[in-house]
């Protein structure tokens, strides 16, 4: 029952993402048609009360406009949009909705798995919600033996279907980026730490593209000319957050970035192959050019 009062929830935010503005009567027609519930209508008791727990469970605000019909609205719904967690969460619940409504869609979805989340990240979120250090062994791609760490972690992110913890180490006195594949035998400990209230997620990935953070590598300006097909796929899918148009001719199109020109961002500009060229600065052009270069050696008969 429980479970089916959530999906309740989901559904009803759903809907007022998708139709912007509905009026109960609007909702129960879409609700009886959606093939997911054997009772019948909501009623307007029910209703507030579903209001009520979705503002309290997912910080999500139903408001009513009298002037418009008494059609109901998502409260800050760009800033929500904005919030890329809660809208994983959301766009995943809500999809499960919809394989409930039809099994057989479970035979028509294909996704991308990410083999290193189903490992420890109930047990990091917990810690991380109680400020609880965690402890475990690690070995990384490039060590021979491995290592007990004791961390504060701080946040997580996902990259490249990887999972990763980010936090404060004791062992190595600093912040650390862990990969959750490379993690053994972790265990909460009973050790508290404070969260800095100044540390931020944004601040600390500022620039950066992927989840390597190098500070001594400074955000600048890179411009890049993007040709053929990737000229779509490239702005449909930012290389950056901080991608900008600032030119366009039939040939190519050209695009600002204000980023750190690491090894994910390099990566990043050669998926795109020979359809893209840095145009500045000139120092990551060079660098483009010797992996070319190198590349050009490799496949040498």
């Amino acid at each position: 029952m429980a479970s089916n009062i959530f999906a309740r929830y989901i559904w009803l935010i759903d809907q007022l993402r998708k139709f912007k503005r509905l009026n109960l009567k609007e909702i129960n027609a879409i609700w009886v048609k959606s093939d997911l519930w054997d009772e019948g209508e909501i009623s307007e008791r029910t209703f507030h009360n579903h209001r009520k727990a979705i503002e309290e469970i997912f910080d999500v605000e139903i408001k009513c406009d009298p002037k418009d019909n008494y059609r109901y609205y998502i409260a800050d719904l760009e800033y929500l949009e904005k919030d890329s967690l809660r809208c994983w969460v959301l766009n995943s619940f809500a999809t499960l909705n919809e394989i409930r409504a039809d099994k057989s869609l479970r035979k028509r979805i294909r996704y991308e798995d990410i083999p290193s989340g189903h490992n420890h990240l109930s047990d990091i979120l917990t810690a991380m919600r109680m400020n609880l250090s965690i402890k475990f062994i690690h070995r990384g791609f490039h060590n021979t033996e491995s290592r007990e760490i004791l961390l504060h972690p701080y946040c997580v992110s996902v990259y490249a279907r990887r999972w990763y913890v980010i936090g404060l180490s004791a062992t190595h006195g600093m912040l650390r980026t862990f990969a959750f594949d490379r993690i053994r035998k972790l265990e909460l400990t009973k050790t508290s730490f404070t969260m800095p209230e100044d540390f931020s997620i944004e601040h600390y990935f500022e620039g950066c593209c992927g989840i390597l953070v190098q500070k001594d590598i400074p955000i600048e300006r890179v411009v890049i000319d993007v040709f053929s097909n990737a000229r779509d796929y490239v702005a449909t899918l930012p290389l950056h957050k901080s991608q900008r148009e600032i030119a366009r001719n039939e040939e190519f199109t050209t695009y600002e970035y204000r980023v750190r020109p690491d090894f994910n961002f390099i990566q990043r500009i050669l998926e795109q192959a020979d359809m893209s060229v840095v145009r500045e600065p000139k120092v990551l052009c060079d660098q483009i050019r010797k992996i070319a270069e190198h590349l050009t050696q490799l496949y040498e008969e």
